[in-house]
């Protein structure tokens, strides 16, 4: 049978803590989106929901986010698009619908 294998309890010498992160990075500040900001992902989304690079550093010059954020903003955006129109088979769910619960979702996932 497999044995588990523990981590050790003190730092190693790789510079890494037990949970794998790097003593001198620091975690990542999860990023809070304005009512505004959320209002140009949106319409922008409604027009492109895969827009080019270029598209991006424009969305991302207008909001004040960086390129990468927004990026990952419309990424996330998809996979929900996507994840509501599986689970919406047979049922009539609407663009205004997916906007509302992401804006929803963002507001309660980012505070």
């Amino acid at each position: 049978m497999f044995q588990p294998i523990s981590l050790p309890s003190s730092p190693s010498s790789d510079g890494c803590d037990p949970d794998g992160y790097h003593k001198s990075k620091a975690k990542r500040v999860r990023t809070t989106f304005t009512e505004e900001q959320l209002q140009v992902l949106q319409a922008n989304f409604q027009i492109d929901s895969n827009p080019d690079g270029q598209d991006l550093e424009r969305i991302a010059s207008v909001t004040g986010l960086s390129k990468r954020v927004t990026q990952v903003w419309f990424q996330n955006s998809r996979a929900r698009q996507k994840k509501h129109i599986h689970a919406g088979k047979g049922k009539n769910s609407s663009m205004d619908e997916l906007s509302q619960d992401s804006s929803i979702h963002c507001m309660q996932t980012e505070v």
